[in-house]
């Protein structure tokens, strides 16, 4: 979304992309009504949401890689959303541009996002997925300062797509991570807890704002951003088990 939105908040101002924005969010309801989902599971007497979130909370006590893994999400999307709900003032006080460039600078972010996707999706992953976790969220964080600390436009939009290139990848292998190491029969309530982790999107523009007001907008990102990378350098120093981590679909 974010490579059509930008280029179109470039070409033709924020109107023309709400307005499209709204469309899609309708062909996608149209398109969802369409799918006719198969399982192999049997159906169960549903016991109600209490019951599905202690089968939740018994999931993650006894796991712990799907533990962090939540927590990398929420983190994750905490430095993600102080990032997007931060460009827009980036752009307007520290590279002197207009709505223009703000959509070159959201579609450098998208295309870079979309390019990890498809990389994730044309090699099929990789199988020491821990490594690859932790690695991806690093760098993405060491983007992210790189990039507060950009004078130009001309920096800014290859960092800007290597930060959601390398996020798009850790987001990717996350969901991965998931979805091999989780009972079938639970799945989708684990899924559930792993979009409320995401939850945390919205407030890192709260986060971000409020650092922001307190010191600059280059260091309301760094800050976040090195809040990322020691949350992941103490996961990767503390836990073997996710350094191990693999996926094996076999």
């Amino acid at each position: 979304m974010l490579p059509h939105r930008g280029f179109l908040l470039a070409i033709s101002g924020p109107t023309a992309s709400y307005g499209l924005i709204v469309g899609l969010f309708g062909f996608a309801i149209v398109v969802y009504k369409t799918f006719r989902p198969h399982t192999e599971i049997q159906p169960v007497v549903h016991k109600g949401i209490v019951e599905d979130l202690r089968d939740v909370v018994r999931v993650l006590r006894g796991n712990m890689i799907l533990r962090l893994n939540l927590m990398f999400t929420a983190v994750n999307a905490l430095v993600l959303g102080g990032l997007i709900f931060i460009i827009p003032a980036f752009a307007k006080d520290v590279y002197g541009t207009s709505e223009t460039g703000l959509g070159y600078l959201f579609s450098a972010v998208g295309l870079g996002a979309l390019a990890g996707a498809l990389t994730t999706s044309w090699t099929g992953g990789v199988k020491r997925a821990g490594p690859a976790l932790l690695f991806t969220d690093v760098l993405f964080g060491i983007f992210v300062v790189i990039w507060a600390f950009s004078s130009t436009m001309t920096l800014a939009l290859p960092i800007a797509f290597l930060l959601g290139y390398f996020n798009a990848v850790h987001i990717a292998l996350g969901i991965a991570v998931i979805q091999v190491n989780v009972p079938a029969v639970v799945r989708g309530r684990v899924i559930g807890a792993y979009e409320l982790a995401w939850s945390a999107f919205p407030l890192g523009g709260l986060v971000s704002g409020s650092l922001a007001a307190m010191f600059n907008l280059r260091y309301s990102l760094t800050i976040l951003a090195c809040g990322l990378v020691v949350f992941t350098v103490v996961v990767m120093l503390s836990s073997s088990q996710f350094r191990q981590l693999r996926i094996d679909l076999q």
